[in-house]
């Protein structure tokens, strides 16, 4: 499997992505967020949610406007419009994952990961929705791979323009908010000596606020009472508590499992795998045990492993224990998949670096990919059901 540095490649992967995404789609409005941005990008408001969604509501109000004049669209149709543009957007996710991913790893487990991504149940299936979590996603994918080269040519406009992507994940749904650590990280590590780390801390921050705090400024001055007031409403509808800590935490730890089972399933057995690798070694006395192999495994010049997991994975997951609705939204847990995918990868490829592992992870991924899509059947066939009634009660003029 190639490592898509090339442009047939590149676009083969996108193809392949589309397609697995678009038959996969929503068959009709499964989510009130869903129903409630159609209506807001028809009708020209901002969401009710966090400081509006400006990004992602502006956005696709700029787009449904261009198409409906020049397609001569109608209102119902704007739901249509919205969904292909997520679909082109989570195949593009693949892309810049695939970019950023041989950046951090390997061809290897680069190439695992990027797989991994397109055969990601939960990825998938919100492709497909007219929901914020996909979209938030490839922007906090780009700001990663604007990021981390070290090099200094263009490095003040790379930190800016990593801090613009940054700000826009922002405003397409807040919960952008909770990798901010990740990005310090990155420049941390990936810039030489404290005069190159404070400019480059200085340019992602002033970019990454003015894109943030821009529009969140102009809304309270346009009407600070309304503003206020949306604020109150959306974070009074938060549930939070003691009695939830306990059960958001189970929930979290159980849905970044579901976001990516077939790696983190692959990844254990490779784990218990090499384990009794070594047990075997031991028991026959054998000290050739060859490191070779796991060596090129071993990301580019990756420092501070321990802090990219904290900041990339375990914070954002820890941000969702006050929040109760992470019970009954896997999606929320979305926001670390990317760095869930680049850990199990780099770890299965050095637990397990033959090419029949390669295989085994293929095959693993194919295998929970198809049992997730069956699983969703039922779901799907209600959808359907509602939009065929949808269509009869429109037909009938009620």
């Amino acid at each position: 499997m190639p490592t898509f540095p090339r442009r047939g490649n590149r676009l083969l992967l996108f193809i392949v992505a589309c397609i697995i995404f678009c038959a996969g789609r929503a068959p009709f409005i499964g989510q009130w967020d869903s129903f409630d941005y159609l209506k807001q990008i028809v009708t020209h408001r901002l969401s009710d949610l966090g400081f509006g969604r400006p990004v992602f509501i502006g956005f696709n109000i700029v787009l449904w406007e261009f198409l409906r004049k020049i397609f001569r669209l109608v209102p119902l149709q704007v739901e249509g419009i919205v969904m292909a543009e997520i679909i082109l957007l989570g195949a593009a996710g693949v892309l810049i994952f695939a970019r950023l991913a041989r950046q951090l790893l390997p061809p290897a487990p680069c190439r695992l990961a990027v797989l991994a991504l397109l055969l990601s149940p939960m990825y998938a299936l919100y492709s497909g929705f007219v929901m914020t979590e996909v979209p938030m996603i490839v922007a906090l994918i780009a700001a990663a791979m604007i990021l981390w080269p070290s090099t200094s040519r263009h490095q003040l406009l790379r930190d800016i323009a990593g801090g613009v992507m940054f700000g826009l994940a922002v405003g397409v749904r807040e919960q952008a908010l909770t990798m901010g650590a990740a990005y310090l990280w990155i420049l941390w590590i990936r810039r030489a000596g404290f005069s190159q780390r404070f400019r480059s801390l200085a340019g992602f921050g002033a970019a990454a606020a003015g894109v943030i705090v821009g529009p969140v400024i102009a809304l309270y001055l346009y009407d600070p009472p309304a503003f206020v007031r949306r604020m109150e409403v959306w974070l009074q509808a938060i549930p939070t508590g003691q009695t939830h800590f306990w059960k958001n935490l189970q929930a979290s730890l159980l849905y970044t499992l579901a976001i990516c089972p077939a790696a983190w399933l692959a990844m254990l057995g490779a784990w218990i795998y090499d384990r009794l690798q070594k047990l075997r070694q031991r028991s026959e006395a054998k000290v050739t045990c060859s490191r070779q192999a796991n060596n090129s495994a071993k990301g580019p010049g990756i420092s501070w492993p321990v802090w990219g997991v904290i900041c990339c994975l375990i914070l954002p997951i820890a941000a969702l224990w006050r929040d109760a609705d992470v019970q009954i939204h896997p999606r929320y847990a979305m926001i670390a998949l990317p760095a869930a995918l680049i850990f199990c990868a780099f770890l299965y490829a050095r637990w397990a670096p033959s090419a029949k592992a390669a295989v085994t992870w293929v095959v693993v991924h194919l295998v929970v990919f198809g049992v997730a899509q069956v699983g969703i059947q039922p779901f799907r066939y209600i959808q359907a059901e509602k939009r065929e009634y949808a269509r009869l009660f429109r037909e009938r003029g009620y």
